[in-house]
């Protein structure tokens, strides 16, 4: 499995993917007030769930299409958990999740988008050196 170039290949698709959700994301930031800060939630959610299903690739687990972080997280083997408190749970995977559920393209049903506009340490925490550095280090270095 971890000599197969087609298993090498498609995680590095979803790496890609994901470091492009984050370049954006990041970009996004630069404007300051002019932000979009739910655009920015999005591509954050995207980021994290493309750099989830990528580790879950590399360690054959299957996953279901969906884009609930913590179910996706849930699918991980223990040792590949990162070790978040209950409060960053609550405020990134549970509140980005709202952010690629509500989105209408994302379902069969019209729906609204979430209420509010985020705010900035939200959004930054969504970023923490820590859960990219996480999800790196699960990772080979060969992808």
């Amino acid at each position: 499995m971890f000599d197969d170039p087609e298993v090498i290949a498609t995680v590095r698709r979803w790496l890609e993917k994901a470091e492009n959700d984050l370049l954006t994301a990041t970009t996004l930031l630069k404007l300051g007030r002019q932000c979009p800060t739910d655009t920015v939630c999005f591509h954050a959610q995207q980021c994290i769930e493309k750099y989830l299903k990528g580790l879950l690739v590399w360690r054959s687990r299957s996953f279901p299409k969906t884009h609930d972080l913590t179910a996706l997280m849930g699918l991980l083997a223990a040792a590949d958990r990162p070790e978040l408190s209950a409060a960053t749970k609550r405020e990134i995977l549970v509140r980005l999740k709202s952010f690629a559920q509500k989105v209408p393209c994302f379902q069969r049903e019209r729906s609204t988008l979430p209420p509010g506009k985020p705010t900035q340490p939200f959004i930054e925490g969504a970023f923490e050196d820590d859960i990219h550095s996480w999800i790196l280090s699960r990772h080979d270095k060969r992808v």
